[in-house]
């Protein structure tokens, strides 16, 4: 296959044995390169959640911002989360900030996916609300070990828009 490589181990007579070991240290360049340089950050921790709501068939949604603190649990690329609802602002009106007893929980898993530009993490959405249960899906990019930027859709009148997640030191 890679016959002409002999030349490069020319310690070894064999061309087959060249090959083998040119393919393994090639291997081991691209393991290297995989895990090293492309890895999956490290985001468990206490994050600030933002859901700016852009699309949704129920019109008091539109561009209301709502609030979360989220405890993320990593295990490698796996992701688990528990969420709570902190507060939301609908436009033109003041931040509502709910009461320890009123804040909606949640719990969210997923995955980050390797990938050699960014490190795409794909969270499914389940609210245990006051009212309904809501499923959903985030699709974020890691910016950082500290910020993670992306869009969400959720089941709730049909809602999409943007998400924003700052790590809190």
């Amino acid at each position: 296959m890679f016959g002409t490589l002999t030349g490069l181990f020319g310690f070894i007579k064999n061309p087959v044995f060249s090959d083998i070991l040119f393919l393994s240290i090639l291997f081991l360049i691209v393991w290297f390169i995989k895990e090293k340089i492309y890895y999956i950050p490290k985001i468990d921790g206490k994050w600030e959640m933002t859901l700016l709501y852009e699309k949704s068939t129920y019109k008091p949604y539109l561009g209301m911002e709502v609030y979360y603190t989220l405890f993320i649990h990593q295990n490698g690329s796996i992701i688990n989360i528990d969420s709570e609802k902190n507060a939301e602002k609908q436009p033109m009106k003041r931040i509502l900030n709910y009461a320890p007893r009123g804040k909606t929980l949640g719990n969210y898993y997923g995955n980050i996916q390797r990938s050699y530009m960014n490190h795409p993490v794909i969270l499914n959405i389940r609210e245990d609300g006051l009212v309904r249960n809501v499923v959903g899906r985030l699709n974020l990019k890691a910016i950082s070990n500290c910020q993670m930027e992306g869009t969400f859709e959720k089941g709730d009148a049909t809602s999409s828009g943007k998400v924003i997640c700052t790590k809190v030191v």
